[in-house]
């Protein structure tokens, strides 16, 4: 699974093998990522690539010692793999600097690690002893109980320093390594498996075997699997740490006017052409890309971008994109979508829920990706997407019912599922993802679901309207919207705050009541 910004290239999830995943790292460029297996196997994805080994096949199989780590070279051209005995191999172009195999009473050897500012490398063992090799300097050890193993370690940016991870959360720095904290008094039951350090080395994560995330200094929170059901016999062994990447922010003038377009404004049904009865000047626009994740595609989305970028008061982001959004429904294109995918080949899943939890994660993920790629072949492109998600109307089942009107199913879980795979395909696309709903129908479809990843954009339905842009006297002023965008207003009662998905407000929509809409829009408000 990948958080934040990082890109998905692919997993092992729909494959049949024995040996058992231990590892992996992210390439330099963030563009791909190794696997490893714990009998040493290779699983490239992205532009990782397979190096040949520069032993001898006969030599590479005295070692018969499980692999435990995996690291490669500065340069992604090679690299190391460390066997429980102590014992490293190397691939491509990097060096044998040594290894651990003669060191006795120090317990398994559980990683290894390029030094960051030289050709060497470190191997810590489960007591927590570190043998640096190469040009790699030692900055100490930390000797723990063998109840309490060290199972990770993670260079600084400079290599002057590292942290070290205990199974039971404890986190011990050395040389120019800081520490910002641990969870070794959190009472977390499940073991912790990997840490890995920010690029500027002022904060790291660490991970538990089911998932969960905790971020410490500067280290944002992007996500965790705390509430995704993974099967019971799966575990999580690391956290891979892609150093370039991230979420891109965008900033649009407050106090701006628009208004959000779709389909509807084509000229006519599946028309390339957009409604001659668009305003002339706008502050910026909203444009649907899809009216549905497995099809109703905007087949004027061009004409209606253009017309954006020649009315736009705002021409450096004249227009966000939006998807509307929705649960799997029976069509053999829905089929398509969920039955693979981030979320694995979910045919081969059991329990039965859990199957059903990876076609709608699946079916989010890939119906937005493609979406995305139909806009991409377009030449249409925003740094900001919404996914609209509204009507609370559920259907009776697992799956939505579009000609009754019932967009969600009646299980809240999978709909979140939805959302979350439409989250992730988009950020992985290096853009920002917001979420149009009002609190009450957000709720009722996720149970309340608070995504994983950065804090996420709202564009908020349902709001007062305004005198301008409505043109009747009697409305109020576009002040009354402050106390919207500060996150503070409601609908009715003042008890109740109208935020939703843990979000922040940047954009509001004023859905017309007994007023006359301007050109027949929904107009929208920056905050």
């Amino acid at each position: 699974m990948t958080f934040g910004g990082a890109n998905y290239f692919g997993s092992l999830l729909d494959k049949h093998f024995g040996p058992d995943i231990i590892g992996g790292e992210a390439t330099e460029s963030g563009k791909g990522y190794w696997l490893v297996s714990s009998n040493g196997q290779i699983y490239p994805f992205g532009n990782a690539k397979v190096f040949p080994s520069k032993l001898s096949s006969r030599r590479v199989l005295k070692h018969t010692s499980p692999t435990t780590a995996f690291t490669a070279t500065k340069n992604n051209k090679g690299y190391w793999l460390l066997k429980a005995n102590g014992g490293v191999s190397n691939f491509g172009n990097a060096s044998f600097c040594g290894s651990a195999v003669h060191e006795h009473g120090f317990g398994k050897a559980v990683a290894i690690a390029t030094d960051p500012s030289s050709t060497g490398y470190w191997i810590v063992t489960s007591s927590g002893h570190v043998f640096a090799f190469g040009t790699a300097s030692s900055y100490g050890n930390a000797l723990l109980p063998a109840k309490d193993p060290v199972v990770s370690l993670a260079p600084t940016p400079d290599g002057r320093g590292y942290v070290l991870l205990a199974k039971d959360g404890n986190v011990l720095n050395f040389g120019d390594a800081n520490f910002y904290g641990s969870p070794v008094h959190t009472h977390i039951r499940r073991p912790f498996v990997g840490i890995a350090e920010t690029p500027d080395g002022k904060g790291y994560w660490v991970s538990t075997s089911d998932g969960k995330v905790l971020n410490y200094g500067d280290a944002r929170f992007w996500g965790s699997l705390t509430h995704v059901k993974i099967n019971t016999a799966s575990k999580v062994v690391a956290i891979i740490n892609d150093m370039v990447t991230a979420p891109v922010n965008v900033n649009i003038p407050k106090g701006l006017f628009g208004y959000d377009i779709s389909n509807f404004q084509c000229s006519s049904r599946e028309s390339h052409r957009r409604s001659p009865r668009l305003p002339k000047s706008i502050g910026m626009a909203v444009i649907e890309a899809a009216g549905w994740l497995d099809s109703a595609y905007n087949s004027c989305i061009q004409s209606e971008v253009a017309w954006a970028r020649a009315n736009a008061k705002f021409h450096l982001e004249p227009y966000s994109l939006y998807i509307f959004l929705n649960a799997p429904g029976h069509s053999l294109k829905a089929l398509a979508l969920e039955r693979t995918g981030p979320a694995g080949f979910c045919k081969n899943l059991r329990p039965l829920a859990l199957q059903i939890s990876c076609q709608a994660y699946n079916y989010g993920y890939n119906g937005t990706r493609n979406i995305f790629l139909f806009t991409k072949k377009r030449h249409v492109a925003s740094r900001l997407w919404w996914l609209d998600i509204e009507n609370d109307l559920l259907s009776g089942s697992t799956y939505s019912n579009f000609r009754q009107g019932n967009y969600w199913s009646k299980y809240t879980s999978l709909n979140a599922q939805v959302i979350q795979g439409a989250l992730d395909a988009l950020r992985q696309e290096h853009v920002t993802v917001g979420i149009y709903s009002t609190s009450i129908q957000y709720d009722d479809i996720t149970g309340g679901y608070a995504p994983s990843g950065p804090r996420t954009p709202l564009w908020i339905a349902g709001v007062p309207w305004t005198s301008p842009p409505y043109q009747e006297p009697y409305l109020p002023k576009p002040s009354i919207l402050t106390r919207w965008c500060n996150g503070n207003a409601y609908y009715s009662s003042p008890h109740t705050i109208e935020l939703f998905a843990g979000g922040k407000p940047v954009l509001l929509q004023e859905t017309p009541g007994n007023e006359t809409s301007p050109f027949g829009l929904d107009p929208d408000f920056t905050c």
